[in-house]
């Protein structure tokens, strides 16, 4: 419905598919061999643009071939790439797989580039490739989506690749791959504008609602900025319908699954999958040690797999916070997890989950508090609703500050943003137990996430038990605390019985006779209130020590009534 909506609110803008298609500069996509007729033996071609990430592919992208002949089913033509024959669909409405290689055509040379890029080609080549296209035709709102795209995933020049892209939609404001590509900018950690990177996405969708790298990174942009996680499968499965084989919706895919979904071993099949398409897919190797980590406990191997994407990419930031963590919380090295957080921040200054990391690095083996509250506040600063920052948090809070109001405050707030966090629910109920003594709504707060959570039970129940084994304690050791305040008050009861008569010592306030007084009383009692219950312990001794003063002056009075009249008897005898 919202792409929908958004397609209508750019036809009426535009003034129809005309406008819109005009808009969009891809009237020269591609030239099909059919079209003109040039099928020809010794004619050069690669293989099309639309088809570049297909899985069939793979042997022939980024590379130029060369047609040898008619081939035996109609519609098709042999061709040779390196020394292999294939036969080539090259007719049917936008259906073939061949476009013509023209080294004077600007947008086949950055076609080229791309899938070269795709097949981790040398990086120098691929420069060369878009410099050459972008010197042939310096409008071309292809090639300077493309050169972008290069620029951000191979440069990490994000403000370079932003500059090129607003001149790409100068050009052709509604050029789906400048949009998805200017959505992506948008989505980094060093821009983190959710609304126009959303703008773009659901500008590019409604030209192309089957653009599939559009649907996966709008995917990953509903997961981790809406939290709409059945959006985000509808989305990201979308993607994959179309390209099963496109390595960076698949990767986002299995991150959904390990991330949100918990399923890790069905993302470790996922993360396999774009390994066997792309040996050298930065992200998905990253990730495929986190899911190692996860599954089998083989720190060695998924450290492994750490080292091999930074080998690959020196400039990965997150394989360095996630290589950190490992060392900080496994390995207990605490030195090197040092090391790997600031070199990761060096590289990503924004990345909130390592200032969050780094952060209770600090908190809790180094006892720099002030360095670790700076660190979840700019990572707060950045993402104001990332949990583990936010329980990091009120963890400072507890231990180092002992606020516990403010960590209460800090705790609800991360359970807003992720009602069924079992980290957030753990700690907000330990939180409430042990330094609130609110036993009662930690235990009802836990049995419901163990009831609406059953994938963490264990962690939900282990916690559940600290609770109850709490609570006894405190019933073990209150009535020892309460009766030695007891004793305090019932001294200051007797100075006061002392001084005032048993008159005015009735209508006291400490005992609390007028009913107003009486209730209020009751509800501090009910709360659990220590200096209520010391009052009340004290009222009850008070009571009985009266009782029992009463009781042995009753009994005085009788043995000297007893003694009187023994001696009466004696005399009259």
């Amino acid at each position: 419905e919202m792409l929908e909506k958004n397609r209508a609110a750019l036809l009426a803008e535009y003034g129809g598919e005309a406008g819109v298609a005009a808009l969009s500069g891809l009237d020269n996509l591609f030239v099909d061999p059919s079209e003109e007729g040039k099928c020809v033996a010794g004619a050069q071609v690669i293989v099309a643009a639309r088809f570049a990430e297909h899985l069939w592919a793979y042997d022939w992208r980024g590379k130029v071939g060369t047609l040898l002949q008619a081939g035996t089913i109609e519609g098709t033509w042999d061709a040779e790439f390196d020394g292999k024959v294939r036969a080539f669909k090259v007719s049917g409405d936008h259906e073939s797989e061949l476009e013509w290689f023209d080294e004077s055509d600007a947008g086949c040379l950055a076609r080229h580039a791309s899938a070269k890029m795709l097949g981790r080609a040398d990086h120098a080549d691929v420069k060369s490739l878009f410099d050459r296209a972008t010197a042939i035709n310096p409008r071309h709102a292809g090639v300077l989506a493309s050169s972008a795209f290069m620029l951000h995933a191979r440069e990490r020049n994000v403000t370079g690749a932003e500059a090129v892209l607003l001149k790409a939609l100068e050009i052709a404001p509604l050029h789906p791959d400048a949009l998805c590509t200017y959505g992506g900018i948008l989505l980094d950690d060093t821009r983190k504008d959710y609304v126009g990177a959303e703008e773009m996405f659901l500008k590019c969708l409604a030209v192309n609602p089957l653009h599939v790298t559009a649907l996966a990174f709008y995917g990953l942009y509903v997961q981790e900025v809406k939290k709409d996680y059945i959006m985000t499968e509808q989305l990201m499965r979308r993607a994959i319908s179309l390209n099963p084989a496109h390595a960076d919706a698949l990767s986002h895919f299995g991150t959904f699954l390990g991330k949100v979904r918990s399923d890790f071993t069905g993302a470790s099949l996922i993360f396999d999958r774009v390994l066997a398409l792309d040996p050298l897919h930065v992200n998905t190797i990253c990730n495929k040690g986190l899911v190692t980590q996860a599954i089998s406990q083989n720190f060695d191997e998924a450290a492994a797999y750490f080292d091999r994407a930074i080998d690959i990419d020196p400039q990965h930031g997150p394989s360095y916070g996630f290589k950190g963590l490992l060392l900080y919380s496994l390995r207990r090295n605490f030195t090197a997890a040092e090391v790997a957080f600031k070199r990761s921040l060096e590289l990503t200054p924004t990345d909130v989950s390592v200032l969050a990391n780094y952060g209770h690095l600090k908190q809790d083996i180094l006892g720099d508090f002030n360095g670790a509250e700076e660190l979840y506040r700019k990572a707060l600063l950045h993402d104001p609703q990332h949990v583990s920052a936010l329980c990091n948090l009120g963890m400072l809070m507890e231990d180092a500050y002992g606020d516990y109001g403010a960590a209460v405050k800090v705790y609800e707030k991360a359970l807003v943003v992720e009602p069924r966090h079992t980290g957030a629910i753990c700690q907000y109920a330990a939180c409430l137990a042990t330094n609130q003594q609110d036993f009662k709504k930690a235990e009802k707060m836990l049995k419901q996430a163990i009831a609406t959570d059953p994938q963490d039970k264990h962690e939900l129940s282990t916690c559940l038990a600290q609770v109850k084994n709490l609570q006894k304690q405190a019933t073990k050791v209150a009535p020892n605390i309460v009766q030695g305040s007891a004793r305090k008050e019932l001294e200051k009861r007797r100075l006061s019985k002392i001084k005032n008569s048993r008159q005015a010592r009735a209508r006291s306030p400490l005992y609390f006779n007028e009913d107003e007084d009486e209730a209020e009383e009751e509800e501090a009692v009910a709360a659990g209130d220590p200096d209520a219950l010391a009052r009340q312990m004290a009222s009850m001794l008070l009571d009985e020590e009266e009782e029992e003063a009463e009781f042995m002056e009753v009994l005085e009075r009788e043995r000297r009534q007893a003694e009187d009249l023994e001696g009466e008897r004696s005399k009259s005898s």
